[in-house]
């Protein structure tokens, strides 16, 4: 089998970003994780992807169009020590938003993989795990 071309990674300042500073829109999630021990923080202001990059997606955005999961109206945590959305059930146990897991899986396609080491897709599968309560 063999694969698809690798998806585009790139970030806002990184090389081959597709999008400018001018672009980059502003999103508040209820709490941010800092980069290093994942403290919470608080309330933050998030840089994001502009919409314009969400069109023609077949898969949802939790930013710009989330799905109508049950999960929705939880509070959002980024944790960026981990690149994880997040949301927050009511006993306070973080869970991979359903619609960043969508995205992240829509990252690596089904196929032939013989070494990770060596493979072109990012394999993040791995964000999914978590302290789960049940809640998700």
């Amino acid at each position: 089998m063999t694969a698809p071309e690798p998806p585009y990674l790139g970030v806002y300042g990184a090389p081959g970003a597709r999008y400018t500073a001018e672009e980059v829109e502003r999103f508040p999630v209820d709490n941010l994780a800092e980069p290093v021990f994942g403290m919470q923080i608080g309330p933050y202001t998030m840089a994001v992807h502009p919409r314009r990059i969400c069109y023609g997606r077949d898969i949802p955005c939790v930013i710009h169009s989330p799905s109508d999961h049950h999960m929705r109206s939880w509070p959002l945590n980024w944790r960026s020590d981990m690149r994880v959305m997040e949301r927050i059930c009511e006993h306070e146990c973080g869970h991979p938003d359903p619609d960043h897991m969508a995205y992240v899986r829509s990252l690596t396609p089904e196929h032939d993989c013989p070494d990770r080491g060596s493979c072109p897709y990012p394999h993040l599968e791995w964000q999914g795990e978590h302290g789960c309560d049940g809640c998700c």
